[in-house]
């Protein structure tokens, strides 16, 4: 496959980063001299990607789809504080609510934005099924807001599994633009059922801890939530069907681990 050259993929750096800005935002010889000198890199979702580096931010742009894949922008963040005037810490419920007290933008309009924003950068949004996760809204990170919203591609009817594709994206909450953007696109689709079943799998991931239950130093928590993914081989041409399994064991300390199954064979493939 040839691969986009530094100018073709310059120039979807610059068609990204001027969306929601306008054409007379930035002369496209200035966007040039901040993103000169890009590095290579490679992605093993991606393939090879150059990466642009500047004053108005990061770009990294896979050269085979020319999607690009990660865009962290230079805007000075929202900044909420984490201690009162007390020098008590600040619960995050107090400093999402003044988040949203500073915010330009409400909730429903930045969702609506980043929707718009996902639907324009990438060319799966719309034609396949890419569901919205459940955390999306005002996020803290340190001392620093944002809105964030995400969504991940879910295999359609006649699909058991699909890679599970990600899109988010991050709306400054002062500017109403977008701040940060990450992508995959990565098509790997499997239509044959699993010879493994889901409750065999479900059975094979406890066992990986089973000294530990059995020792009583751990219990499980809820019950293990197990579904399909494919894990994609290096030539990201063809996939692995994998019965990817969450536990939560309580014991001392409570932790999520996870196990991945061949759904063919039932190899343990990672433990985690």
């Amino acid at each position: 496959m040839e691969l986009l050259d530094e100018q073709a993929c310059r120039e979807r750096a610059f068609a990204l980063w001027l969306d929601g800005r306008g054409e007379a935002a930035l002369d496209r010889a200035v966007f040039e001299f901040c993103t000169r000198d890009p590095e290579e890199a490679d992605s093993p979702i991606d393939g090879p990607t150059l990466v642009f580096s500047g004053e108005l931010g990061t770009f990294e742009v896979a050269r085979e789809s020319g999607l690009v894949v990660d865009y962290a922008g230079s805007l000075a963040p929202l900044r909420v504080p984490q201690w009162g005037p007390d020098d008590a810490p600040l619960s995050d419920s107090e400093r999402l609510r003044q988040a949203a007290d500073a915010a330009e933008f409400g909730l429903e309009e930045a969702r609506q934005l980043a929707e718009d924003y996902a639907a324009r950068h990438h060319s799966g949004f719309r034609a396949r099924n890419f569901q919205p996760q459940p955390d999306g809204g005002m996020r803290l990170l340190g001392d620093e807001a944002s809105y964030s919203f995400a969504w991940c591609e879910e295999a359609r009817d006649g699909e058991v599994a699909v890679f599970p594709n990600t899109i988010s994206v991050e709306v400054h909450p002062l500017e109403g633009v977008v701040s940060a953007y990450t992508a995959s696109n990565l098509v790997l689709v499997e239509r044959q059922p699993a010879e493994v079943p889901e409750e065999q799998a479900r059975k094979d991931a406890i066992a990986c801890f089973q000294a530990s239950l059995d020792a009583g130093s751990v219990r499980l928590g809820s019950e293990p939530l197990a579904g399909l993914t494919i894990l994609p081989a290096a030539d990201r041409l063809s996939g692995r069907l994998a019965w990817s399994v969450r536990l939560e064991l309580v014991g001392k300390t409570h932790s999520l681990r996870s196990v991945l199954l061949d759904a063919r064979s039932g190899e343990l493939l990672r433990k985690s």
